[in-house]
């Protein structure tokens, strides 16, 4: 009862408690292979921060990379400190956006830059604060158009959500993307007898100028409820408001300056008891088909409306346009299509362990019973586009990449010399083939798992060890195949996966 969250709310508390211990062990010893690589690396010079920046994956990243960081002083002047960052001695793009923290003063900073990250390797990063900006927050209101050359996307500001997404000129979507909607439901956790969830009560509509500023808490202010909330070289940022009866839901859209790939964070705080929240992403091509992420391969999510399961992500397909919209989510595992229209399941509000039996009530009505998932839930997509014959092959990387972002470490080496140059032990060349796991055996040995994740067959390019070991890898569609590498004798061979 734990994964479905049927379970009591004792259950529900005793397994967060258990996977916050497990990812506290997991985060600990990434600290510490992270840490045990920075062992030798050269010392600051006076005046810059080092940061560091990890790709752990065995291909070239590109990724907007977001950290903080504090100022040696704090500044207590009026002037406000920009971070300029180089790489060998290169101008990176980079932004400066609102801190974690809320202290009015110059102080903390966060950092989102462009990084271009090698396979399987460190890259150092020079941060040196520049005085003498003045601190101009952007406020652009009306109607939202977004283009960096390559990606086109148009917001709403009546609605707050989106009417066109372009990549290459070619449109996507259907004018209201990104709407979140309310949909009838019950108390039984289980959902015995539920196979869709298709009445719909309602959606989250913009707030009024009056209403966001109550919301954001500012007395007298009337708040836009669409807002550009940060704009730089790297990305843009917009916040738009939403309520539905007592729920209220932040929607925020990150739009790179560089790239096809944007993305949603979306922050619920959900009020509503027996109801559905479904994030709607209506296709521009109503007789596409849906395919998602299975285990180890893909599924055909069928256009009938019904609830399905899949893994983290799913894309509507358009073979008579040869497009395709692709969705990566971090969290939950439910979907529904029907008509190109692709809703993500993203939560309940059903009360716990409350199973049908006869002719019975549900619940007792004598009292307000605790509900799943009711206060505020956080969640984040990244939507992509593309040629339907090629984006679906690339989704499993993009993916990984996704979940398994780069991490960056802001850290004061103590060595004199010469920086180390990384080892990178495994490179794939590109393509849709991922490494799902690589480790090292007890004598010293490694063995790594790679799975061809397209519908046809691929020949691949491995290399290890910094190119020592160079060998093709043929893999049918969706295989998957193990290899044992051996570091003395330098040779790469297949074996059986137990």
């Amino acid at each position: 009862d734990i994964l479905p969250g049927s379970g009591i709310k004792a259950v529900e508390e005793d397994s967060l408690r258990q996977m916050a211990h497990g990812r506290e062990i997991l985060s600990r010893l990434r600290t510490e292979v992270f840490l045990s690589m920075m062992q030798k690396r050269v010392a600051a010079e006076d005046g810059t921060i080092p940061l560091f920046v990890w790709n752990p994956h065995p291909y070239p990243v590109n990724a907007i990379i977001e950290c903080e960081m504090q100022l040696a002083d704090q500044n207590w002047n009026e002037t406000f400190f920009d971070i300029e960052v180089f790489e060998g001695g290169k101008k990176v793009p980079s932004q400066i956006e609102h801190e974690a923290s809320n202290l009015n003063l110059d102080w903390r900073k966060k950092l989102a830059l462009n990084t271009k990250l090698p396979p399987g390797s460190i890259v150092r990063y020079e941060c040196r604060p520049t005085a003498g900006m003045s601190r101009k927050m952007p406020s652009r209101n009306g109607q939202f158009l977004f283009d960096n050359g390559k990606m086109r996307v148009l917001i709403n500001s009546r609605s707050g959500l989106i009417d066109s997404f372009k990549i290459a000129g070619t449109e996507l979507v259907r004018p209201g993307t990104g709407r979140v909607l309310v949909m009838k439901d019950n108390a039984d956790p289980w959902g015995v007898n539920a196979r869709s969830y298709r009445k719909r009560l309602g959606s989250f509509t913009l707030m009024n100028r009056a209403e966001a500023s109550e919301f954001a808490g500012f007395a007298g202010h009337k708040l836009s409820p669409v807002r550009v909330i940060e704009d730089g070289k790297v990305r843009t940022i917009v916040e738009a408001l939403f309520k539905y009866k007592k729920s209220t839901l932040r929607l925020r859209y990150y739009l790179p300056k560089h790239g096809t790939q944007m993305e949603l964070h979306l922050q619920v705080n959900n009020q509503q008891p027996d109801c559905m929240y479904k994030l709607s992403c209506p296709f521009i091509d109503k007789n596409s088909r849906c395919m998602a992420q299975d285990i180890f391969g893909r599924k055909e999510i069928p256009g009938t409306g019904e609830e399905k399961v899949f893994g983290q992500w799913f894309a509507a397909v358009s073979e008579k346009y040869n497009l395709a919209l692709g969705i990566i989510c971090d969290s939950g595992h439910g979907l529904d299509f029907y008509k190109g229209e692709m809703r993500y399941s993203l939560m309940r509000s059903p009360c716990y362990s409350a199973l049908p039996i006869k002719d019975r009530p549900l619940i007792s009505s004598d009292r307000a019973h605790d509900r799943i998932d009711i206060g505020q839930r956080e969640f984040r997509f990244r939507i992509c586009g593309g040629p339907a014959n090629d984006l679906p092959g690339k989704m499993e990387r993009i993916g990984t990449l996704f979940s398994e972002a780069p991490p960056a470490l802001i850290f004061f080496p103590g060595n004199t010399g010469k920086d180390i140059e990384d080892r990178n032990i495994v490179e794939l060349a590109d393509g849709p083939v991922v490494m799902t796991c690589c480790r090292c055996l007890s004598d010293g040995q490694s063995v790594l798992r790679l799975f061809n994740s397209s519908k046809n067959k691929v020949v691949t390019k491995l290399s290890v060890l910094d190119g020592k070991i160079n060998t093709e890898v043929e893999l049918l569609p969706f295989e998957i195949k193990n290899f044992k590498i051996d570091l003395s004798g330098k040779t790469v061979n297949e074996i059986d996966g137990i």
